[in-house]
């Protein structure tokens, strides 16, 4: 497909639902291998009258199989001026796989709503194949509370680049490319394996933390910062 564009708004109510009910309009995928070439447009609404107000929130799910998206994940949180409340977006990977394409993938997050970014969860693998991408981390901008990660691949050209604050992975962490984990000196905290299969992991001042690091053919080029392995060393 070349767009999903889910838009939640009043007008799309049914019958049995209150003007001022909040809903949730999700798109989830469990397809096998499902190719998004374009974007993942969220629209999210909150309508106010007077003191009752309804808030309608725009979801993207990927909870099985494979889902490739090429373009940017955008949210535009429309709310009513002065209404003192705002939208709320929702993307979830939960039991799948969803492969971000574009370099910048989450930079047009609405700043105007609540953007929700919910990596870290069973079964969920990200993986960044963008030329030279952003790898998002606490600090990811226009969000609720930044970017986690249950299992993370890199496997882009160029260089990937991690973002400041601290880039959090509950299990394995695999770098197929080189990735630049020292020009923003993010702390990095792998819960389980780190596995460099190819290119360079360098790192700076922040330090880097890892259960266990299996060594398949990638490097690491230490920084001013700590880097501690509390298990095997392969």
């Amino acid at each position: 497909v070349t767009n999903v564009n889910v838009l939640a708004t009043s007008d799309l109510l049914a019958d049995n639902i209150d003007l001022f009910d909040s809903y949730t309009e999700i798109v989830n995928s469990t397809v096998t291998n499902f190719n998004i070439s374009g974007d993942v447009n969220l629209t999210s609404t909150y309508d106010y009258f007077f003191i009752f107000g309804g808030n309608y929130s725009g979801a993207f799910y990927v909870s099985g199989g494979t889902t490739t998206l090429s373009g940017t994940t955008s949210s535009a949180g429309i709310f009513q001026t002065n209404n003192g409340s705002y939208s709320t977006s929702y993307v979830t990977v939960s039991g799948g796989n969803l492969v971000l394409n574009n370099a910048n993938a989450l930079n047009l997050l609405s700043s105007s709503g609540t953007n929700y970014i919910s990596f870290n969860n069973t079964g969920s693998l990200i993986t960044y194949t963008g030329a030279s991408p952003t790898i998002y981390t606490s600090n990811a901008p226009n969000t609720n509370s930044g970017v986690s990660y249950k299992d993370l691949l890199i496997n882009g050209t160029g260089t990937a680049v991690a973002e400041s604050g601290t880039l959090s992975v509950s299990d394995n962490l695999t770098t197929s490319s080189n990735t630049d984990l020292s020009t923003n000196s993010p702390t990095t905290s792998v819960s389980n394996q780190l596995i460099p299969t190819a290119g360079t992991i360098t790192c700076g001042s922040g330090t880097l933390t890892a259960g266990s690091m299996s060594f398949t053919g990638g490097n690491l080029t230490a920084g001013s910062g700590t880097v501690t392995c509390n298990g095997n060393y392969t």
